[in-house]
């Protein structure tokens, strides 16, 4: 939840999917430290937010009902695990054949 949280103040920032990708690059130390406060402030940090607003938003607590809803969302979806690939709603697992028959499927479904 904090390292989604997190994310969702890094977007009032506009800087999401660095934010995203930061967590992403660093996922094995992301686990290791537990997404600690302090990996949390440092990825902040590696990706130039500003971190008075950062903090002050983290503390606000005011992105958590988003994330909440979010997370209730994707587990009535049967998502429990990131990432996840949905195509038109459906859940995509495999290699690139996978993904592409899945696009490939779901483009003919809209002719």
């Amino acid at each position: 939840m904090i390292s989604a949280m997190a994310t969702e103040c890094s977007a009032e920032q506009g800087r999401f999917w660095e934010f995203h990708d930061a967590i992403f690059d660093n996922w094995v130390e992301a686990q290791t430290s537990g997404f600690s406060v302090t990996w949390i402030r440092e990825t902040a940090e590696s990706v130039d937010l500003d971190s008075a607003e950062f903090e002050e938003c983290m503390q606000s607590g005011r992105t958590f009902e988003r994330v909440k809803a979010s997370h209730f969302d994707a587990l009535d979806r049967g998502i429990n695990s990131t990432p996840t690939v949905l195509v038109n709603g459906k859940r995509v697992v495999g290699d690139y054949e996978a993904f592409r028959s899945a696009i490939e499927d779901a483009l003919a479904e809209t002719q």
